[in-house]
């Protein structure tokens, strides 16, 4: 995610980031909401498999888990839509240690910011759409996980920041190192 990220914080143009971010928010709103749909050919297979249907308590932890997966989904990658950009800014006197796709103009400050508001601006309509047709449409409980979230918030969003840190951009950066592996 953050790579990915990353690599649409350098396009050159601001029109091209804009269609870039656009097309990958309609691709990742598609990608949630069909969650379930594809939830359900892998039950059709696992009541194949394993003779058994799934009860009524099964499914509704299921429905539980993916709406977690989407919420998360959607913190992720607005997480690495901020971290992603200062990143480069940071690291962009050293780029020569990394193989990060920079631009050939100067990263600033002031053009990080409009970069990261410009790719938020986008993609957060589309994580409410994703909510949205999630809670209404698929019948998933997302109100009822964002408020388990909200209760346990040490615990989830503590996991979070010690994934996306640790995996996430010191994975990165390591990953662009450019050094013999």
């Amino acid at each position: 995610v953050t790579l990915g990220r990353m690599m649409m914080s350098t396009l050159d143009d601001i029109s091209t980031t804009v269609l870039t971010v656009f097309l990958l928010n309609i691709f990742k709103v598609a990608s949630r909401c069909s969650l379930s749909i594809r939830d359900k050919f892998i039950r059709k297979i696992y009541k194949k498999v394993f003779r058994r249907q799934q009860t009524e308590h099964e499914m509704r932890i299921n429905k539980y888990v993916v709406a977690a997966t989407i919420e998360t989904d959607i913190l992720m990658d607005n997480m690495a839509i901020v971290v992603s950009g200062f990143t480069m800014l940071l690291l962009q006197n050293n780029k020569f240690m990394f193989m990060f796709p920079y631009p050939q103009r100067t990263m600033t400050f002031a053009t990080t910011v409009v970069i990261t508001l410009v790719q938020l601006g986008i993609a957060v309509p589309f994580d409410l759409l994703s909510l949205a047709i999630s809670q209404i449409y698929l019948k998933l409980p997302v109100l009822d996980v964002w408020d388990e979230m909200k209760r346990r918030k040490f615990e989830f969003f503590g996991f979070l920041i010690y994934g996306f840190t640790c995996m996430g951009f010191l994975g990165v950066c390591y990953m662009a190192l450019q050094v013999p592996r």
